[in-house]
């Protein structure tokens, strides 16, 4: 009881870290300090798949993680401080199949988008529970963390850089985590439309919008006709 571990690291430029928990711990606290104070404090079982993101944008210097347990709690704990420079490349539009061996783990991908551009996460089979959460080229979670067996519908990213994309296995996992997912670019359509005609077109991809234009000289009285 009252034990402190402290692991010290240093950082030699600006880059973005991500903490993985890989203990179900409510009663083990994290501490992380830097150059300029402390980056975060947290339970081991409030870091991933919480609605707080587990990543950091670092600058250079020496850090310190401590870990300790609140009032006379003791035991074992494990956990990664995932360097985001080593994440695995993800082109959008591919289907992605992987597994993590231990299914509380994190696992970071990362692509380039240009703010503005439009995206559909289409969901695929998951083997245990994981959510999937994208974070900004200056380490700020953009969005909410999503179920990674839900789809989510057309979103756009708000800012030009590299992001992050984390698969987190939830903690309370116990067991290999498998998962699929796409996250697919989405461009949108804009094509003419002339009034008593009828228009026929197709969705040819999930999340696209088609929009119709056309223009009237005068005020006119029109009738939507479903067909």
């Amino acid at each position: 009881q009252g034990e402190q571990d402290h692991y010290e690291f240093t950082v030699e430029e600006s880059h973005r870290v991500v903490f993985d928990s890989l203990t179900n711990r409510v009663d083990l606290n994290w501490q992380l300090d830097g150059p300029a104070g402390q980056v975060s404090n947290r339970s081991f079982s409030n870091t991933d798949y919480s609605a707080t993101s587990p990543a950091f944008e670092l600058t250079a210097g020496q850090y310190k993680l401590t870990v300790d347990g609140q009032l006379d709690a003791i035991g074992d704990y494990s956990l990664r401080l995932i360097d985001a420079n080593t994440a695995v490349e993800l082109t959008p539009g591919t289907n992605v199949s992987a597994t993590l061996d231990v299914g509380t783990k994190t696992a970071v991908y990362k692509f380039n988008a240009t703010a503005g551009n439009n995206f559909y996460f289409k969901a695929g089979a998951a083997s245990a529970y994981a959510d999937w959460r994208l974070i900004d080229p200056y380490g700020r979670q953009e969005g909410d963390p999503y179920n990674l067996s839900s789809n989510r519908d057309t979103f756009a990213v708000q800012r030009t850089g590299e992001y992050l994309l984390l698969v987190e296995g939830a903690v309370s996992n116990t067991s290999a985590l498998s998962y699929q997912f796409n996250l697919q670019p989405v461009v949108h359509s804009t094509e003419a439309m002339t009034l008593d005609a009828v228009t026929t077109a197709n969705i040819d991809k999930a999340g696209k919008s088609t929009n119709f234009t056309f223009t009237i000289s005068e005020t006119t009285p029109v009738l939507f006709d479903k067909l």
